[in-house]
């Protein structure tokens, strides 16, 4: 785990943050005005995203790589009132916000009294976070302020340019985007395509657990309907790590409404191991094999293809689940009641 900032990093961090925010760069810039920033020690692409000019959220929204980029896209033409939380506790990137006073946590103000700062004012404190897939919001680590601290600058650059030049970002060649790159001490622009999106790769099974469940010559019938879904509920092993999600697999006999298995893991796990996870609701099963599995995502018929191909059972995608979802409704009612008494 890299170490926390020094206090010189925090100066710089929010010396840039207090010049971004006297800025208001929100008064004319969009959220969707998204533009790049490479980071100059890893050679990263963070995704710059401007908050504002809404007038909720203020401050600057940075999606790191591709992962960060795709959760970006996923985002964007969503009704803010259905939060999908898989793609909320997905995101990776780093955030400077503006805050009141009162949403600050000790943390962040034992650090503005170090460095004998003041703020006055409501959304004038800035706060800063880091969002690793699966975990709560974080502090912030060394070589994560030093980027903070770049694209802060950097951000501000491109919003002035876009004062003097709205139409900066819309003049980008086809489906490029504007790339701020530092190259020795000079920062230049470049027209970047926009990363792939991270690749699904089914981890391959032995060929010793394919052959066992072979033998098993268990009889197909019926569907199952298979999902992953993130539980209500968070989970801190130590105080100085941040809580992390959890994610369950989820198999259910759609005729019955029978529960076939369910599997506990770390969000960030969720996707690992997958066919040896289900190959084991398979050994355990106590209803005999599907002739057909549903899934509604696609990371799953990717994952479960080449094992439920290899079995001769079908897999499909499908729009709904609805014996899954109401079993899900069920436990996560029940996960909530027993969080809240």
């Amino acid at each position: 785990m890299d170490r926390e900032p020094t206090i010189g990093e925090w100066r710089k961090l929010f010396q840039a943050a207090q010049s971004f925010y006297e800025l208001a760069p929100w008064e004319w810039v969009f959220d969707f005005d998204i533009f790049g920033i490479q980071n100059p020690e890893t050679k990263e692409v963070g995704y710059a995203s401007i908050l504002g000019n809404l007038g909720e959220v203020f401050g600057l929204c940075v999606y790191l790589g591709s992962e960060g980029f795709t959760n970006y896209l996923r985002l964007q033409g969503r009704d803010p009132e259905e939060i999908d939380w898989d793609v909320v506790v997905g995101l990776r990137c780093l955030t400077a916000f503006f805050e009141d006073r009162e949403d600050l946590d000790p943390r962040d103000r034992d650090v503005i009294k170090k460095l004998g700062l003041k703020f006055r004012g409501r959304k004038a404190w800035p706060v800063f976070r880091s969002h690793r897939p699966g975990y709560a919001p974080w502090y912030l680590t060394s070589s994560e302020a030093r980027f903070l601290t770049v694209a802060l600058l950097q951000a501000q650059h491109v919003a002035k340019r876009l004062l003097d030049d709205p139409e900066l970002l819309d003049r980008a060649p086809d489906d490029l985007y504007l790339v701020r790159v530092r190259t020795g001490k000079r920062w230049r622009d470049e027209w970047q395509p926009p990363p792939p999106p991270p690749p699904i790769v089914p981890e391959p099974l032995p060929e010793e657990v394919v052959s066992a469940l072979r033998a098993q010559n268990r009889p197909q019938n019926g569907v199952w309907e298979v999902d992953l879904f993130l539980l209500p509920t968070m989970i801190q092993e130590r105080k100085d790590s941040p809580p992390y999600y959890v994610s369950a697999l989820l198999c259910v006999h759609q005729e019955s409404y029978f529960v076939v298995g369910i599997d506990l893991v770390p969000y960030w796990n969720r996707l690992n191991q997958l066919q040896r996870r289900f190959a084991k609701v398979l050994e355990k099963s106590p209803i005999g094999w599907p002739k057909r599995v549903l899934v509604k995502r696609l990371e799953l018929l990717v994952l479960l293809s080449p094992l439920l191909e290899d079995l001769g059972i079908e897999i499909e995608l499908a729009p709904s689940l609805p014996a899954l979802e109401e079993v899900q409704q069920s436990f996560t009612a029940f996960l909530t009641k027993r969080e809240l008494s």
